[in-house]
């Protein structure tokens, strides 16, 4: 299934436990965290600010802003569940481009995605510790998105997030 990816780690044991530091007291019991990378373990850049500035050229402009966005989200959800989020940005871009007069930058839409998902983007600051804290657990951790496989691997790769990879 494109846009879908997941690796896990060694199987983990019955159960773990994580307590709070202050209190020593059992706060959870778990054998398997699922993430979604942007927005759980990756803060994205600004997608749409982006694309309205490739548009207008302009530092930001509201109106093109909501109306992307506004186009994009129903593209999003009035879609195939199968397309990739690269496809869906290249049609809403194409879209956009023929609806509201702008030009059909839609050829941009693997940089762009690559922009916002890879390069732009920064793991939240708790991410790591996070990851180390469910690691040292047992803690099998899997992750689910609708980003490509290529970006997923390029985003672990670049993070060094290999103890989400089992290797």
């Amino acid at each position: 299934m494109p846009g879908v990816w997941h690796r896990t780690l060694p199987p983990a044991p019955e159960r773990c436990t994580i307590a709070d530091k202050s209190t020593g007291i059992e706060v959870m019991h778990f054998l398997t965290v699922f993430f979604d990378v942007g927005g759980t373990l990756q803060e994205t850049a600004a997608l749409f600010e982006g694309i309205t500035k490739r548009l207008t050229g302009k530092e930001s402009d509201k109106k093109t802003l909501e109306l992307f966005s506004e186009m994009f989200l129903r593209l999003l959800q009035n879609t195939d569940a199968y397309r990739t989020i690269e496809d869906i940005l290249a049609n809403a871009l194409t879209l956009f481009g023929r609806e509201h007069l702008y030009a059909d930058i839609s050829n941009e839409a693997h940089d762009i995605y690559f922009n916002a998902f890879l390069h732009d983007a920064k793991l939240f600051k708790e991410t790591i510790e996070v990851l180390d804290i469910l690691h040292i657990n047992n803690v099998k951790m899997i992750i689910a998105s609708d980003n490509d496989v290529e970006l997923m691997e390029d985003v672990l790769v670049r993070y060094d997030l290999s103890v989400l990879t089992g290797e």
